[in-house]
C-alpha cells in the first residue's frame, strides 16, 4: 500500500496554514515557520536539496508543501495519526522527491509509520471483535441455560415444539428450493 504510486492532489494549504511571511534559506525563500525545521534537516541531511534544478519560484512552493507537511506532522498528535493522513503526507513528499528533493529519509520514517497504523488499527479491530465474541458466548450461554431449564420443566413438549420448528424450517427451505 505504502509502495504504491499514488498522484499528489493536496497543496500546502491542505496541511497547514502557513502565515506568508517567507525569509531566505539557502538563497531560497521559504515560509518563515518552516525555517526551524529546515535548518534541522540541512544539518543532518546537507545535501537534501542540491540536485534540485527547478528555479527559485518553483522552489518557493516545494519548500511552502514540505513545510506544510513537516509541520502538519510536528502538530499532528500520535492518538489522531491515522494511515490515510501517513498516506497523503507520502504523496506530497513523493513529489517533492520526484522534483530531485532528497527526501527519502523523512519517507522512510513514514512507511515506519504507516506500519505502525496499520498494526495499531488491527489491534483495535481485534479488540473490537474480541468483545463481541465474548458478549455473543454470553447470550449463547443465557440462551442455552434457558433451554434447560425449559426442558426440565416439560422435556416432552419441549421436544415436540421443536421437532414442529424442524418441520417449519424444511418445509421453508423446500419451497425456496423449489422457486
Amino acid at each position: 500500500m505504502f509502495d504504491q504510486e499514488r498522484e499528489n492532489d493536496k497543496s500546502a494549504e491542505d496541511f497547514y496554514t502557513l502565515s506568508g511571511t517567507t525569509v531566505k534559506f539557502q538563497q531560497f525563500d521559504v515560509p518563515i515557520e518552516g525555517l526551524p525545521l529546515l535548518e534541522r534537516i540541512l544539518s543532518k541531511h546537507p545535501n537534501f536539496m542540491s540536485k534540485c534544478t527547478y528555479g527559485n519560484a518553483m522552489r518557493k512552493e516545494m519548500f511552502k508543501s514540505l513545510v506544510a507537511v513537516l509541520l502538519d506532522i510536528e502538530c499532528t498528535p500520535i492518538k489522531r495519526l491515522n494511515l490515510h493522513k501517513v498516506l497523503e503526507w507520502k504523496d506530497v513528499l513523493s513529489e517533492l522527491q520526484s522534483m530531485r528533493f532528497y527526501v527519502g529519509f523523512i519517507l522512510d520514517w513514514l512507511k515506519t509509520t504507516a506500519t505502525s497504523c496499520i498494526i495499531r488499527d488491527g489491534e483495535m479491530k481485534l479488540a473490537e471483535l474480541t468483545m463481541k465474541i465474548a458478549d455473543l458466548e454470553k447470550e449463547i450461554a443465557a440462551k442455552d441455560a434457558r433451554i434447560g431449564h425449559l426442558v426440565q420443566l416439560d422435556p416432552g413438549g419441549f421436544v415436540l415444539l421443536y421437532e414442529h420448528y424442524l418441520d417449519l424450517l424444511l418445509t421453508s427451505y423446500c419451497a425456496t428450493l423449489e422457486a
